[in-house]
């Protein structure tokens, strides 16, 4: 049954993407955000029963967000278990347009989930803006505490000390694949470091999007978006793509958008269905950079505080707004081209972080 939904899935993709033949336009890119940013957003109060990540109905577990780094480029692919996630995310890994993927879990936690990768300084703002746990395996060793060195900051920032750090490559749950090749078999167990943070005691403070009660009914028409990553400015000036990171989505009304990379069609292989999602967000922003021995490594400007141009996808339609996030330990904050606070539709989250030497296009 699952082959067959996921079959007639694709075909319906398929359809929808030939049959749209509109012509590309390139989305420009502000350096500021686009739209007025108040000076503080305060939280507001999650509803009983429903996800504070996606809008839905959710059970009466205790809430523990996980944020778990996975790999990014095509031989990583498919993982397993992040169809449960509430929010995926593309994040820069190295200069380039390396990237990796993150999935963050707030509703229901898997078994296993993975492959598991280690961890940048471009994916710890994350976890603070979400409240939540940080599971990776492994980080560079830098021992540099400077703006790149991980390890550093999950010191720094209480990682550490509260128990929310989980280091696979230490005594954090976890499992090798024995049917997936190294480095890209690891399992999380999800499950088991959510009973942990249960055991412990942790409280995560939940950070609640606003969810819309009805469709998006205007903007640009955009049933299909693309993402060329050239990651900074010589390669872009070159047109030197980096193929493993570029990726597409394609909106189908009734499914919600799916995205396709250098792998084809992202799917859960732990049921073989493809990862369907109501948003898709573009975060632009910038990096600074870190030489260390032979390596460049990233973080994201100002650990990602400050603002900046967000471009929104729901309903198969675009508006560009912006992002705001005016503390580390503060939630991230959505606007739309009104620049009032976004309604996200409900459902799951895509969300892509990157910088303005990648190209984005969007077709009717």
């Amino acid at each position: 049954m699952k082959k067959i939904t996921a079959f007639v899935l694709l075909t319906a993709l398929l359809l929808g993407c030939f049959g749209s033949g509109g012509a590309e336009k390139l989305i420009e890119v502000s350096a500021e955000a686009p739209v007025p940013i108040n000076v503080e957003y305060r939280n507001h109060t999650a509803t009983d029963g429903v996800s504070p990540l996606t809008g839905l109905p959710a059970g009466q577990e205790p809430y523990t967000p996980i944020l778990l780094v996975l790999g990014g480029g095509p031989e990583a692919a498919p993982f397993w278990g992040i169809g449960e996630a509430d929010l995926l995310f593309q994040v820069p890994s190295m200069g380039g347009g390396d990237t990796k993927l993150m999935a963050l879990f707030g509703t229901s936690y898997p078994e296993d989930a993975g492959g598991a990768r280690s961890a940048r300084m471009t994916m710890l703002p994350m976890a603070c803006a979400f409240d939540a746990a940080f599971v990776c395996a492994g980080c560079p060793p830098m021992y540099t505490e400077t703006m790149t060195d991980v390890e550093y900051y999950l010191d720094l920032w209480g990682f550490k000390k509260a128990g929310t750090w989980f280091n696979l490559l230490g005594t954090a749950p976890k499992e090798r694949r024995s049917d997936r090749p190294e480095p890209h078999n690891l399992s999380a167990k999800i499950r088991e470091i959510h009973e942990a943070l249960v055991k412990q005691g942790t409280v995560f403070e939940k950070r609640p999007f606003f969810f819309a009660d009805h469709p998006l009914e205007y903007g640009d028409a955009a049933a299909k978006l693309t993402m060329t990553y050239f990651g900074n400015e010589e390669r872009l000036a070159a047109r030197n793509e980096r193929t493993e990171s570029s990726c597409s989505f394609a909106y189908q009304e009734g499914i919600g958008y799916t995205r396709t990379s250098a792998a084809g069609l992202n799917i859960d292989e732990a049921t073989g269905e493809p990862l369907t999602f109501a948003n898709v967000i573009v975060l632009w922003t910038d990096y600074e950079s870190e030489t260390v021995g032979d390596n460049t490594y990233l973080c994201l400007k100002n650990q990602m505080v400050g603002s900046g141009q967000a471009d929104i996808f729901q309903n198969g339609k675009h508006m560009t707004g912006a992002w705001a996030h005016t503390d580390r330990k503060d939630r991230l904050v959505f606007l739309n081209d009104r620049g009032t606070e976004l309604r996200l539709q409900p459902g799951k989250t895509f969300i892509i972080v990157c910088n303005r030497y990648n190209e984005l296009t969007i077709a009717e």
